[in-house]
């Protein structure tokens, strides 16, 4: 309607600005940008051009150019617009706790901000805390139902609990929004897994499959589905295609992933001090590795699933926490989650204060496996790219056959004990009459 409006009075300002919000709000920030900058000479102290000009340069990666709008805007006085504004220039950099908080001081001058509790909401995410997150997407959606990120991001979050019948109407509001996104035809065939219609998200991923047939998660989510239904010739076929696709690890990856050697290390065993270095934790066998903090929430969320696999498995496969520096200490990444449950500790200084830490961290949340403190240097975690919290399986080998970070989004303990139950069955295997030893 705007467009059509703005193609028969071109030089009407108010048009121009209500058709550029409503790009803003779906996404379309060059569109944005197209129709401001021209604006914008010929109003320069208009804020609200400003604004919208400003935020979608930030979200196109332009970031110092949306600066220059930021500093206008900052220059007027403080405001909702210029903490939101701020907000974003830090989650494009990938300072999430900064953005959370300029989000939430923008929250407290307007919280009906177009886009701010969706931003607000990605923010708390990325610092482990999605029980505040799935709360600002709700209050999107509340004055935005058709809101793109804030229905996925919060039907992941609710597919990720298992409340798949929740999910599915948000996922499908998202792809009547954005029908050509992968990520929500992805999340559609998850939903109809987790509801059991199988049929359903082989029929949708087979056709994603026509669309994007270079797409890893699209096979890999498909040989899932294959092997559910029993089909197991194409579910090897897909996972075959998945091996074929995926990029081959170069040095500017961080960290090692699937079918690399694991890094060796030393660390301390807890209590002992003893140096143990991974050969001698894995000996001829598989192994896996948990990094974590106390002040990581993903970790702490994670640490039951751990548990309770750990009895059924340690005397196949042996689970190490390594415990490393603080995910949310003091002094780093702040996190509301953690403020919430008052979890507060400075950063260890010596390695005498990380076993204090990581003595209060396997008492509290019960850890019934051994933990190894991560020398002062970082070592450990730097040589797996591990904070604030990842997990890696080994096998005898000693190479990496899964490995996954802990956030709500990220792991899956189905995955997980597959993983674990295949080694294990591998490493039996292997211990028979006849096998490869």
């Amino acid at each position: 309607m705007f467009s059509n409006a703005r193609q028969i009075t071109p030089d009407n300002l108010q048009i121009t600005l209500l058709l550029a919000d409503c790009q803003l709000r779906l996404g379309h920030n060059r569109s944005v940008i197209q129709l401001l900058q021209p604006a914008e000479q010929q109003n320069a102290d208009n804020l609200a051009i400003a604004y919208m000009l400003g935020m979608a340069l930030v979200r196109d990666g332009q970031v110092q150019e949306g600066q220059k709008r930021v500093d206008q805007i900052l220059r007027n006085g403080d405001s909702a617009e210029s903490r939101f504004l701020l907000g974003t220039q830090m989650f494009a950099a990938g300072d999430f706790p900064a953005a959370v908080k300029q989000f939430a001081s923008a929250i407290e001058l307007n919280p009906s901000l177009p886009d701010l509790q969706a931003f607000y909401g990605q923010a708390l995410l990325n610092t482990g805390d999605p029980d505040a997150a799935a709360d600002a997407f709700r209050k999107e959606l509340a004055s935005d139902p058709n809101h793109f990120e804030a229905n996925l991001n919060l039907a992941q979050i609710l597919m990720a609990r298992r409340q798949w019948s929740a999910a599915d109407p948000l996922v499908r509001q998202a792809l009547r929004v954005h029908p050509e996104s992968l990520e929500a035809k992805l999340a559609l065939a998850d939903a109809d897994v987790g509801e059991g219609k199988l049929p359903d998200a082989r029929m949708e991923l087979e056709a994603l499959r026509k669309a994007w047939p270079q797409s890893v998660a699209v096979h890999r989510r498909l040989s899932e589905v294959y092997e559910a239904l029993h089909e197991n010739a194409d579910a090897a076929r897909e996972r075959r295609l998945v091996a074929g696709l995926e990029p081959k690890r170069g040095t500017a990856t961080p960290g090692p992933g699937a079918g690399d050697s694991a890094p060796d290390f030393d660390a301390a065993r807890m209590g002992s001090g003893e140096s143990v270095t991974l050969a001698h934790l894995r000996g001829a066998g598989p192994v896996l590795l948990v990094f974590g903090s106390y002040t990581c929430p993903n970790f702490r969320s994670a640490a039951s699933t751990l548990n309770r696999l750990y009895p059924e498995y340690k005397n196949q496969i042996p689970f190490y926490l390594i415990y490393i520096r603080e995910a949310h200490s003091t002094a780093d990444w702040s996190s509301t989650r953690n403020a919430r449950e008052g979890v507060v500790l400075e950063p260890a200084a010596t390695m005498s204060e990380k076993q204090d830490h990581a003595t209060m961290c396997v008492r509290k949340l019960d850890i019934a496996f051994p933990a190894l403190l991560d020398s002062m240097n970082g070592a450990a975690e730097t040589a797996y790219a591990a904070w604030p919290s990842k997990a890696f399986l080994l096998d005898k080998r000693g190479r990496i056959v899964f490995s996954t970070g802990l956030s709500e989004q990220d792991f899956s303990p189905e995955q997980l004990e597959t993983a674990l139950r295949e080694v294990s069955a591998s490493a039996e295997e292997s211990r028979l009459p006849g096998g490869n030893r």
